[in-house]
């Protein structure tokens, strides 16, 4: 079961008090009252989601929240959504490519969950993306050239993963990030020059990892 406001059993009640994650060192909760998932009310009512005038889900909040299993289909399908954050949880199984369909999608937040597997190419076509946050995860694979390709990028957090590879000298193109974490993964290789051209870098994580060369 979730935290809170997993969806009701049979005969159970569509109310819940929503254990809104507020901290995690100290982990501490506020107590929200809100309706279950999958509820008979509208999806708007749900608990964690934040719909706009028109009742067009806007945001997903379920950090903290213990959820499991591989990462839940279908969300490809709403057309306006902006932010997901499912952190904190035991979510696995590999990244889904469909999130590149969210021509809106801007907030990416799914760090310490157990996802394998490299990120999707696809997703690196998601330009109006500001912030993708998969920190301490078990993911593999290398990071793609294709990360030139996301423009407004400002935040990348991909610490504690397993990557491997080396760091691309296309990453200097996403010249809007101001913050990467790569530490604690498995790159190699040298870090590449061109990351001179980011000029609004503002944080630079690397160690823990097996590069070599010269600064």
């Amino acid at each position: 079961p979730w935290r809170s406001c997993n969806p009701p059993e049979e005969g159970g009640s569509q109310y819940c008090t929503y254990l809104k994650l507020q901290s995690v060192a100290p982990e501490s909760f506020a107590e929200i009252p809100w309706t279950r998932w999958l509820s008979d009310q509208p999806e708007c009512n749900w608990a964690g989601i934040s719909c706009d005038e028109s009742g067009q889900v806007r945001s997903i909040d379920l950090n903290g929240q213990n959820l499991n299993g591989p990462f839940p289909e279908g969300l490809q399908y709403l057309p306006l959504l902006q932010a997901i954050t499912m952190a904190w949880g035991s979510l696995s199984g590999t990244l889904p490519a469909s999130f590149v369909e969210l021509q809106h999608l801007v907030n990416i937040e799914m760090q310490y969950n157990d996802f394998t597997g490299p990120i999707p190419e696809e997703w690196w076509a998601a330009r109006h993306m500001t912030r993708l946050n998969l920190a301490s995860n078990k993911l593999s694979g290398t990071i793609s050239p294709r990360i030139a390709e996301a423009r407004d990028l400002r935040a990348l957090y991909l610490q504690s993963n397993d990557i491997v590879g080396t760091m691309p000298t296309e990453l200097g193109l996403a010249t809007n990030l101001g913050f990467i974490y790569l530490n604690k993964n498995a790159l190699t290789g040298p870090i590449p020059s061109e990351i001179s051209r980011m000029r609004g870098l503002e944080k630079l994580y690397l160690q823990r990892n097996d590069l070599n060369g010269t600064i």
